[in-house]
């Protein structure tokens, strides 16, 4: 899913609180220095970031997204340098600090794809660099199969339908706005694999919430 059909409307359906959270942390493990959001969608948090002198590169796959990302940039008054980008594909730049908020990683379906991304984080982070990021459970991908529901939102009809595939700890959401439908499958790796692809980090912090976990990552030695 590319995401397309949500963009005009996707700061509405956007989870403040863990918004919230992502700002405390970065804000309790870094100063102000380059960060790099991967999967922007419209780069709440670069824009925040940037407000407070992040020297701040947000990059997404998405041509639309990074419209309205640029947009709404130009409405707070801030600098953000915008790049369209594959997150299976090498980093552009280096950074001091990383984030990947609202399961960018569970947009990957495969074990080897979450390996590569995160060795593309490390090698684009300098020394001693911080990785944020947060990854659904298992147990909530798996109850929001069969879920459906209608809303309104600014005249956008928007219906959005869960089913499952054939794939362990995923489900294929289908969402339609204004009768265009695009696809996507939201893929869930268990801690232990996920620890594994992780290996060239250390694990800080970690938050826990009722449908995902939140990392604070630290670069090992290169």
């Amino acid at each position: 899913m590319s995401y397309s059909v949500l963009a005009p409307i996707y700061e509405q359906l956007m989870d403040d609180v863990l918004y919230t959270i992502y700002l405390d942390l970065i804000l309790k493990y870094s100063t102000p220095s380059k960060v790099l959001e991967l999967g922007c969608g419209t780069a709440y948090l670069s824009r925040e970031l940037a407000k407070l002198d992040y020297d701040a590169t947000a990059m997404d796959n998405n041509e639309e997204m990074l419209e309205m990302a640029s947009y709404y940039a130009g409405n707070d008054g801030v600098n953000i340098t915008f790049l369209q980008h594959n997150i299976t594909e090498a980093i552009t730049g280096r950074y001091d600090l990383i984030i990947m908020p609202v399961d960018v990683i569970n947009h990957l379906n495969t074990k080897d794809e979450v390996y590569q991304l995160f060795k593309h984080v490390f090698n684009s982070l300098n020394n001693n660099g911080l990785c944020i990021f947060d990854s659904l459970k298992c147990t909530y991908i798996e109850s929001l199969i069969g879920h459906n529901e209608a809303i309104l939102i600014e005249g956008y009809d928007i219906e959005w339908e869960v089913k499952s595939v054939n794939l362990h700890c995923a489900h294929q959401h289908q969402v339609t706005v204004n009768k265009v439908t695009e696809t996507h499958i939201t893929k869930g790796y268990l801690e232990e694999d996920l620890y594994q692809m992780i290996s060239a980090f250390n694990v800080i912090d970690k938050i826990e919430l009722e449908e995902r976990i939140i990392y604070v990552l630290k670069q090992k030695e290169k």
